[in-house]
């Protein structure tokens, strides 16, 4: 298994500092919940015991690294559950351009890239391609409470590492060109073109060999 960049753990401790162990732990329940997960099921999903999962919901936190893996197992950002925008009670929910943080998709509960405040522009997200970061996501909060759809734009500089998680997923090519890999299977979209899968199989994006750079896709998941 990969080691985790030291970094990540780094900057995941100083995103707990930031919110009282008993609220994260509440929030991690309702997200849990809304989910349809078990306690079981999400100590499963995040291979962890299942008294972990009960520890960080009563407001013990433990270790950063036990975080990042249930924020992984449930495919949100730990900046999310830190600023308590996990989810309200709503029959919609609006996505604003003010609202745009962009991620790398290799290292989701890092936290935003560059500045958190504000959106990043074109030119400075090419700037963190240059420099390493080549696969970048903003993740709608157009969501509503209780809701399975995980909405997404992926912008590709280069190509992804390849993940698995549960649920179902529909991949669009809104610019540019991709070729999105699902098991030993390989498939070139044009823009315009789509493709669903089942995400537990292992899968990665990337440019196609012609593409013009950045491959932008719009991207959702689906809760099981």
């Amino acid at each position: 298994m990969k080691e985790r960049d030291p970094k990540v753990e780094k900057q995941a401790k100083r995103l707990l500092k930031k919110v009282d162990a008993a609220t994260f732990g509440q929030r991690l329940k309702r997200l849990r919940i809304r989910q349809g997960l078990s306690v079981r099921a999400l100590a499963e999903m995040a291979s962890l015991n299942k008294n972990s999962i009960v520890r960080i919901e009563a407001g013990h936190l433990g270790y950063p690294s036990t975080i990042i893996k249930v924020c992984e197992a449930l495919g949100i950002h730990l900046d999310r559950l830190c600023r308590g925008d996990e989810g309200t009670d709503t029959s919609s929910a609006v996505h604003r351009h003010e609202q745009d943080r962009w991620f790398d998709l290799q290292g989701l509960v890092e936290g935003p890239i560059g500045d958190a405040e504000t959106p990043l522009s074109q030119a400075e997200r090419r700037q963190y391609a240059e420099q390493g970061i080549e696969t970048q996501m903003v993740l709608f909060q157009s969501r509503p409470s209780g809701g399975k759809l995980w909405p997404g734009l992926i912008e590709l500089y280069g190509p992804s590492r390849s993940r698995a998680h549960p649920g179902e997923e529909f991949v669009y090519v809104l610019s540019g060109s991709l070729t999105i890999t699902i098991g030993n299977e390989k498939f070139d979209l044009a823009a315009g073109e789509s493709i669903g899968f089942w995400p537990s199989e292992p899968h990665s994006y990337a440019p196609a060999n012609d593409s013009e750079l950045p491959t932008r896709i719009l991207c959702i998941r689906i809760d099981p």
